[in-house]
């Protein structure tokens, strides 16, 4: 308590009042205000019988962390500058692919509702295969505009959800439509199985969850050459109105290596190269599904093991009525 008193009362009475001091052995030194390591030395110099010899180790310790304080000052101004340039940057690169993917959608929009049309006319088998590459192929090309445009969304931080009442079974069935068609030409089944606890009506983005939906199910045909691609929907947990729910998209493809699974949920990424020149994709899709599943409260993992297929899982959060939907329901063509 006396210490504490003493330094206390050198604070109070000499610290603050004062520009310039002696120390003991009688050299002047000068002080600011304004620096608490300047009044934390001034204070222990003033006790007494506070060697002097301690007096100026504390005064050269406080002179090198000023220095150290100085250069770390600097270094966070030059962070910071290469930060905001580096934003810059980023944001005309957004800002770019926003307004090159719309100048191209807009004619690949046109070119594949005339193919649909030129479809629908009388062909010959050769005409019709032609047509119908360029439909697909349009397609193709069409959602990865989109994928570029939900990525420039994301990257603004201007991606958002709009909820809607809708009935879950609808919203797997049009996956279903979408894809069936696919997996059959491989020769795949595809059953989607939701659990008899499950909401039959939800509020929530129903063109958001069918894109995670189709993007994880394509996915899984993309890299499945025989067996099955399994979707199922269970309840986790219901709490005063909200539900978590958690859905699953199983196969019995390639699988996924122990060190590629981290980065699979990030923008650009794929397994390897030679994954990238066989199946194709911007690996823009699972970067988009994680935020999305991240908007709707969830979040998105998997399981796997290579050579013996993937087990993608996400959650969301939402509410729903109080009917519930047939124990089994399984999708036929």
């Amino acid at each position: 308590m006396q210490l504490s008193d003493s330094l206390r009362e050198q604070s109070e009475c000499k610290i603050k009042s004062l520009e310039v001091r002696y120390n003991p052995s009688g050299e002047e030194i000068f002080f600011s205000r304004e620096d608490e390591l300047d009044q934390a030395t001034r204070t222990f110099a003033c006790l007494p019988g506070y060697p002097s010899n301690q007096f100026w180790y504390f005064s050269d310790e406080r002179q090198e962390m000023k220095k150290q304080l100085s250069q770390l000052r600097t270094t966070n101004k030059k962070l910071k500058e290469a930060k905001e340039a580096a934003e810059a940057v980023a944001k005309a690169k957004s800002e770019f692919l926003a307004f090159m993917s719309h100048e191209i959608k807009n004619p690949m929009s046109a070119i594949i509702s005339m193919t649909n049309f030129l479809m629908k006319t009388e062909l010959t088998a050769q005409q019709y295969r032609f047509a119908d590459i360029i439909r697909e192929g349009g397609e193709n090309l069409l959602r990865i505009v989109n994928d570029i445009l939900d990525f420039s969304k994301i990257e603004s931080g201007k991606m958002a959800l709009e909820a809607n009442r809708f009935e879950l079974m609808t919203c797997l069935r049009n996956v279903y439509d979408l894809l069936v068609l696919k997996a059959s030409e491989k020769n795949i089944e595809l059953t989607f199985l939701i659990e008899p606890s499950v909401p039959r009506f939800i509020n929530s983005d129903v063109i958001r969850l069918n894109q995670i939906l189709f993007n994880l199910v394509e996915n899984a045909l993309k890299f499945t050459e025989q067996g099955e691609v399994s979707v199922g929907v269970k309840k986790i947990s219901e709490n005063n109105g909200m539900v978590e729910l958690q859905f699953s998209v199983k196969d019995t493809g390639i699988g996924i290596p122990s060190d590629k699974r981290e980065c699979l949920f990030q923008s650009f990424s794929q397994i390897d190269v030679s994954t990238m020149k066989k199946y194709g994709g911007t690996g823009l899709g699972l970067a988009i599904c994680s935020h999305l599943v991240k908007l709707m409260g969830g979040k998105i993992w998997l399981e796997s093991s290579a050579g013996k297929g993937s087990t993608f899982f996400f959650t969301i959060f939402t509410t729903a009525a109080q009917e519930t939907v047939a124990k089994k329901y399984p999708l036929a063509a």
